[in-house]
């Protein structure tokens, strides 16, 4: 089949003043020849369809339209559209399967051929009109869709294209909750791409060529693959992304306040393949120059529990009841009147500790908190456990103490009968 110039516009594939061609047979089949190409000049790129392409580099695509030329043998010029099947026919060379191939490998390819025949051929060869390329991205990207390539993209300049990795769930900068493949339209390959190394590491060996009709496909993994969980004795349950780290400092950070009720001496961490770590301490996690014990992994579930340790205050207290015994302190009698204030009329030189041992049995110990806070001295000073009892009672008086705040209602109510009978 031979191909003639026509005045008929080309689709709109093609830019808008470049020459159609269409075939003839019989007596048309004198092929017109055509104008080598121009010489010099710089490479186009695909923005500018429009332009002759003389790039050695510029790979040949199905409906491109070539113009080759022979030095000195005009008659061998052709304008020649590449079938949809990649190939092209011409006199001397025969059919050849042009698609893929660039610029320079055509040229050395049909120089060899025209040898046989001729001597030292001089082939030139310009691309007249190109397809537009486009490429396909789809998934978790900010503008999926078809995209026009520019000659010698890869995957990172698809990507950027596209306006990058988009997602509800992730940050676009976790690349390791992303997966992406390339599948190449010719030949139907499809290449996995981890995302990690193209574009955290820079591992150009991820960064795949992409051609025309190509297919993008990017998606982010399961929430289960990138989060971990907390449960129970913490202001804010629920899913937390896991920190590129996998300190667990961030996550508890990140769940607020840590409640008093929070047993942090016996974390339990189990997870995804089941198997479980127990009585992790996380004591003063929230303190400068902690180190985190273990290292989160996404599926984790993180497990505070409560604090159900308690002891109990009685008597002249400002604050009494129960209290959490605390997970990050020990406790003594001294620290307990201290923390939680004595008042007037307390008689805390006979402050009474009282313990139920395991027998049931109940001991009773009497701590001078009085001498501690006047004297310094801190010997009588005891270890309060869990379910202990303390009690303070009130300051003993004497006979005059007693009946003091009764004479002084008396005094003043007979001065004010007094007053009165005088003002009659």
């Amino acid at each position: 089949m031979r191909f003639v110039a026509c005045d008929t516009p080309l689709p709109r594939r093609f830019a808008p003043d470049s020459c159609c061609l269409l075939p003839v047979t019989g007596a048309q089949a004198q092929e017109k020849p055509a104008a080598p190409p121009p010489s010099g000049g710089n490479p186009t790129n695909a923005s500018g369809n429009n332009a002759v392409i003389t790039s050695p580099t510029y790979k040949i695509a199905p409906e491109d339209i070539l113009n080759i030329s022979v030095v000195d043998r005009p008659e061998l010029a052709r304008n020649i559209q590449v079938l949809s099947d990649g190939t092209i026919d011409m006199p001397d060379v025969g059919q050849i399967k042009v698609a893929g191939m660039t610029i320079e490998d055509l040229k050395k390819k049909i120089t060899t051929e025209l040898r046989k025949k001729y001597t030292r051929p001089q082939v030139n060869i310009a691309v007249a009109a190109r397809q537009i390329r486009q490429a396909n991205v789809f998934g978790s990207v900010a503008n999926k869709g078809k995209l026009a390539l520019r000659e010698g993209w890869r995957v990172r300049d698809v990507l950027a294209a596209a306006g990058g990795l988009a997602s509800l769930n992730f940050p676009p900068d976790r690349y390791e909750f992303y997966r992406a493949e390339l599948n190449h339209a010719r030949g139907g390959e499809t290449l996995p791409i981890d995302l990690s190394k193209l574009l955290g590491a820079g591992d150009e060996s991820q960064n795949y060529v992409v051609e025309a009709d190509d297919t993008l496909t990017v998606r982010e993994v399961d929430t289960s693959e990138a989060n971990v969980w907390v449960v129970g004795a913490v202001q804010k349950a629920g899913p937390q992304l896991v920190p590129r780290s996998g300190d667990i400092v961030e996550v508890l950070t990140l769940a607020g306040p840590i409640p008093d009720a929070a047993l942090l001496s016996a974390v339990e961490i189990e997870h995804r393949d089941r198997t479980t770590q127990k009585n992790i301490d996380l004591r003063g996690y929230n303190k400068p120059g902690f180190v985190s014990p273990v290292k989160l992994r996404p599926g984790d579930q993180i497990t505070i529990p409560e604090n159900k340790k308690r002891y109990y205050l009685y008597g002249i207290f400002a604050q009494a009841g129960e209290k959490i015994y605390p997970d990050d302190e020990k406790l003594t009698v001294f620290k307990v009147i201290g923390k939680y204030g004595q008042v007037n009329g307390a008689e805390i030189k006979q402050t009474k500790l009282i313990r139920t041992l395991p027998s049931g049995k109940t001991q009773q110990f009497t701590v001078n908190v009085e001498k501690m806070l006047e004297r310094g001295d801190m010997s009588d000073d005891m270890v309060v456990l869990p379910d202990d009892k303390i009690y303070v009672q009130p300051t003993k008086r004497n006979f005059w103490e007693r009946i003091y705040p009764a004479i002084q209602v008396v005094s003043v109510t007979l001065g004010l009968y007094l007053a009165f009978k005088a003002l009659k």
